[in-house]
């Protein structure tokens, strides 16, 4: 029924074509226009199809990256005997004094923590080792040997970056920072819902 139809159709066209133009050449044209149209449309489509089918999910390809630089960091990390955590209060106790609350917070902003108890267990054994000094204000800095600790790792982490996409088209960069700050932003507004 649908070859029928269609036939009818073209014929149909064929017919209004004569009555309008009477020039078998434009009709050739109209036809020839029309068919490469929509083989046009069929070769969009199917590469369309076919990209899709041949990218693994977007979330198997940021978990695997995530997952590869996090293992990376935690060798480094183990080497200096510190948590994923206690690196965290110590990058963000880097740029300013802040209060043990205010690096917490960050911790749990950034997921770096389930809850605030363990960001504080965190502080608390970078006090403990000497990393951290704490001030009568509950204002937490770099002791001496923090510093050095933390200037030496913060070398080796860059050399690992440098390594991994230093050599990368800026272009790319800049879209794939685009396109993962996208992707937190909405994960944080759906973590944020009730549940």
């Amino acid at each position: 029924m649908r070859c029928v139809a269609r036939r009818n159709t073209d014929r149909s066209a064929v017919r209004a074509g004569r009555a309008s133009s009477g020039s078998p050449t434009e009709l050739r044209r109209t036809y020839s226009g029309q068919a490469n149209s929509r083989w046009a449309s069929m070769a969009t489509t199917f590469q369309h199809r076919s990209a899709s089918m041949q990218l693994p999910p977007l979330t198997r390809s940021v978990g695997s990256a995530e997952r590869s630089m996090r293992a990376l960091l935690e060798q480094k990390l183990q080497g200096a005997n510190l948590s994923f955590a206690e690196w965290a209060a110590l990058a963000f106790t880097n740029a300013a004094p802040l209060r043990s609350g205010e690096v917490v917070q960050r911790q749990t902003a950034g997921h770096v923590i389930a809850d605030a108890a363990g960001g504080q267990e965190s502080i608390d054994s970078l006090v403990h080792a000497g990393l951290i000094a704490k001030s009568q204000g509950d204002v937490l800095t770099h002791s001496e040997i923090g510093k050095t600790v933390f200037a030496r790792l913060s070398g080796e982490i860059e050399g690992i970056t440098r390594n991994l996409y230093g050599d990368l088209p800026i272009e790319d960069l800049e879209a794939t920072h685009r396109t993962l700050t996208e992707i937190a932003k909405r994960a944080g507004n759906l973590l944020a819902r009730p549940s």
